[in-house]
């Protein structure tokens, strides 16, 4: 469905417990958003001196295609599997063992954690390296960097190929299998303390548009 902004769409797709049932809406499968969400646990830590190394990617959840409910996805590398090729093979409840679009939905976005849209079709990360996601202090978006097996930091796509030179043993791993892509926050869930106004930047506090 057309339309809808990944903020907007996602919050419709969920139903609250106990709570007046919603029209379910299919996120849009432009671009800047897809039927793919991951979120970030925030501490009370990170809250009190945001510090987004507080932070990490604790949940990965995927919409199924039929039914637009949200189906919690256990591990990254399946997340990565099913993201790879969402827009070739759309994800569906059916996918998942024991689930089918009957099933109640088991797990339900909130303002507890902050949510973020992902992007489809992000190549999996190669074997021995790791793809990392930073939120900034301010909330305002993510960063992305790899981690490779031998201890580097890649903080963009141009870098991935002198790697490789310099580093023949990584032959069977090429740069379309990298993407420096990041996911979009949704506002809704940034902790109210931080979204404060444009003005207060000039007394040194944090500033989220």
């Amino acid at each position: 469905m057309k339309g809808y902004t990944p903020e907007a769409s996602a919050m419709d797709t969920c139903r609250t417990p106990n709570a007046a049932k919603k029209k379910k809406r299919k996120l849009s499968t432009d671009d800047d958003s897809c039927m793919l969400e991951v979120r970030l646990e925030r501490s009370e830590k990170f809250l009190k001196n945001a510090d987004s190394s507080a932070s990490r990617v604790s949940k990965w959840a995927v919409q199924c295609n039929d039914c637009f409910k949200w189906r919690s996805i256990p591990t990254e590398e399946e997340f990565e599997e099913i993201r790879r090729k969402v827009r070739e093979d759309a994800f569906t409840c059916s996918k998942v063992p024991n689930i089918s679009c009957d099933t109640e939905q088991n797990i339900e976005p909130d303002t507890t954690q902050t949510w973020v849209i992902d992007r489809p079709n992000v190549p999996k990360t190669p074997p021995g390296f790791k793809r990392n996601l930073i939120l900034r202090k301010d909330f305002s978006r993510l960063d992305c960097y790899y981690t490779t097996p031998n201890g580097l930091k890649l903080g963009c796509i141009t870098e991935v190929p002198l790697f490789l030179q310099k580093h023949p043993e990584y032959n069977t791993v090429t740069p379309e299998d990298f993407s420096f892509t990041t996911p979009k926050v949704m506002k809704e869930t940034v902790p109210q303390e931080l979204l404060v106004d444009k003005k207060a930047t000039s007394n040194g506090q944090i500033q989220c548009n």
